[in-house]
């Protein structure tokens, strides 16, 4: 089995979202940001999520690759990253304006939601200097196949790539 480590497009988005809800099913905190959500609505909230990272990507540095199997060209893991970028005047200007804020499906812990990402995200902010660094996430394969040879080497093939 062989793969390929290509640069994510919008068309990806289902199949990323597809990924990214299987491999944190049984995270024990992913898993229980969105307990009660009906499976259309989280899958309609995860579709517009990574939408929106797509469409800001000049503004906040990140860009997402996707794996696929080579014979079958299925995708099979996805990340996003964070490359050091700095803005313009007016891109710091448009990137103010943008709504960053979240906004949840109804059973959403928001609670832990806003714990557990507001935390991650005051990290970031604290140890990350976004003309510098580099930030990997989330990287999310599928369960199966396993895939330990490709996950030993992704990290280095991701930041050849930019």
């Amino acid at each position: 089995m062989s793969f390929q480590l290509l640069p994510a497009e919008v068309s990806d988005i289902p199949d990323v979202v597809a990924v990214h809800q299987v491999s944190w099913v049984d995270d024990p905190i992913i898993g229980r940001l969105m307990p009660d959500v009906d499976p259309k609505a989280k899958y309609e909230y995860d579709i517009s999520f990574y939408q929106k990272k797509f469409e800001t990507k000049a503004l906040t540095g990140s860009v997402m690759h996707k794996v696929v199997e080579t014979e079958t060209g299925k995708l099979v893991a996805f990340a996003k990253w964070k490359y050091p970028y700095r803005l313009t005047a007016e891109q710091q200007a448009e990137k103010a304006k943008l709504d960053l804020g979240r906004s949840y499906p109804p059973g959403t812990n928001e609670e832990l939601y806003e714990q557990f990402f507001g935390r991650l995200d005051n990290l970031r902010k604290k140890y990350l200097d976004e003309e510098k660094d580099y930030c990997e996430s989330p990287l999310a394969p599928l369960p199966h196949p396993p895939m330990p040879s490709f996950l030993s080497s992704t990290h280095t093939a991701f930041l050849s790539l930019n």
